[in-house]
């Protein structure tokens, strides 16, 4: 796969970058970090034109990353709202679409689902949040997923 780095690299919280704040208006109540290690860049985007089985494949790579870093993390089950929000640090400074890595986040959200950290990935249940894309490091890009507790707001 494209994009896929097999040396371990450092946790995001590590690194000294700090989660994703909330979108406007919310309150977030707790929140999670969950590194999808091993890749450089989002292995979904808008522009992608793969066949459907390498789709296939990368989807369920990518639910594969969430479930193992959200019992990592200790994300609890049962969670009434959620946001994700897609972070990516690239390893060059190019131009870059902000929305092309949007259909990266489905698979992880449909994965938190499977968990049971939220019954359904709804709008009661789901705030959809904007991927963030950071400045560049010298490092190999990263990329990780910000869960973040919104139960308490409506």
């Amino acid at each position: 796969l494209h994009g896929t780095h097999r040396r371990p690299h450092r946790a995001p919280h590590r690194a000294g970058i700090v989660n994703a704040t909330p979108p406007a208006g919310v309150t977030a109540v707790r929140s999670w970090t969950l590194p999808l290690h091993g890749l450089t860049k989002p292995p979904l985007s808008l522009n992608s034109r793969v066949n459907r089985w390498e789709e296939s494949r990368r989807k369920r790579m990518l639910a594969d990353l969430t479930i193992v870093a959200a019992r990592q993390a200790k994300v609890p089950k049962g969670l009434s709202r959620i946001t994700v929000v897609l972070h990516w640090q690239p390893q060059h400074a190019r131009r870059r679409d902000g929305d092309n890595p949007g259909p990266t986040v489905k698979p992880c959200v449909d994965a938190l689902v499977h968990i049971g950290v939220i019954p359904d990935d709804n709008t009661t249940h789901y705030l959809v949040a904007p991927p963030v894309i950071h400045d560049p490091w010298k490092e190999p890009g990263r990329l990780w997923l910000a869960v973040i507790d919104i139960s308490g707001d409506t």
